[in-house]
């Protein structure tokens, strides 16, 4: 069986975030939560939710995140240079 090469397209990238609201009785209806543009968060927290975005991503797939993969080859190569 010959191999299809298939372009995929990126996920879209959103505008904001979604603060978390505590659970409500089903009858008050759907709250959605409040929302922060981007650029309205701290650059820590979106670095954790790409990290936490990726992470999941990889588990999901059930395949090894590459740069895991590199970044533990990468120290592990300096180490024995270095005679550690």
């Amino acid at each position: 069986m010959a191999d299809m090469l298939i372009g995929v397209q990126p996920w879209m990238t959103p505008n904001y975030v979604i603060g978390k609201m505590p659970p409500r009785p089903r009858q008050e209806g759907f709250h959605e939560g409040p929302k922060w543009a981007l650029s309205e968060v701290e650059a820590d927290v979106l670095a954790a939710l790409c990290d936490q975005f990726r992470a999941e991503v990889f588990e999901k797939a059930g395949k090894p995140d590459p740069a895991l993969v590199r970044t533990t080859y990468t120290v592990s190569a300096v180490a024995h240079r270095e005679g550690k």
